[in-house]
């Protein structure tokens, strides 16, 4: 969670929503405190800071969970940081031995929904993903439009539909899993052509 008590505004960052790029952002423009690593956030910090703006980067659950998966792969392992403490102690696990639907159904339950994230904060701003630059700009904030926009993470586009027509089952799992993050950003959980 960033702190930036210059301009009285808190940013929570869930995973693989493009939040170090707005981090990157919002640190090229102004003094902000890390209180926390880098996707976490502690009740007790944002209790400190209810009267404080708050900002939160948000995905589409179908390209998050996808994300997700391809960080794993690129990293050839499971982040150990998304794995419970007994479960660090077992063997990495190769992202690609195990495919894109055993991945999920082992692991994903690890990567919270972001309105399990957010449960109980008042989240006034939501900087989306997929509308990075424009949502970033639309911020309440002193000179935002100079922030330097550093999309950081990118990888190669690709089709990401392909991966759920694989695997249907995912689908659904996926519209189960993160029902509330769909309804609470206003993403459609049909698949697009």
């Amino acid at each position: 969670m960033l702190v930036c008590c210059d301009h009285k505004f808190v940013c929570v960052l869930p995973a693989h929503t493009a939040s170090t790029s707005l981090q990157a952002a919002l640190s090229s423009i102004y003094r902000i405190t890390d209180l926390e690593p880098h996707h976490y956030v502690s009740q007790e910090y944002f209790d400190h800071y209810k009267d404080f703006l708050t900002i939160s980067s948000v995905r589409n659950p179908y390209t998050r969970l996808i994300s997700h998966y391809r960080h794993s792969c690129d990293r050839k392992r499971i982040p150990t940081h998304l794995i419970g403490d007994a479960a660090r102690l077992q063997r990495t696990i190769d992202a690609n031995t195990l495919g894109f639907e055993k991945y999920c159904l082992k692991y994903a339950e690890l990567m919270e929904p972001i309105t399990e994230i957010l449960a109980g904060m008042s989240v006034r701003y939501f900087v989306k993903q997929e509308n990075f630059v424009k949502d970033l700009q639309k911020l309440p904030l002193p000179n935002i439009r100079r922030a330097k926009i550093y999309m950081r993470n990118r990888k190669p586009r690709i089709c990401w539909q392909d991966y759920y027509r694989r695997y249907p089952a995912m689908i659904d799992w996926v519209k189960t899993r993160y029902r509330d993050d769909f309804q609470q950003f206003v993403y459609s959980d049909e698949l697009e052509p």
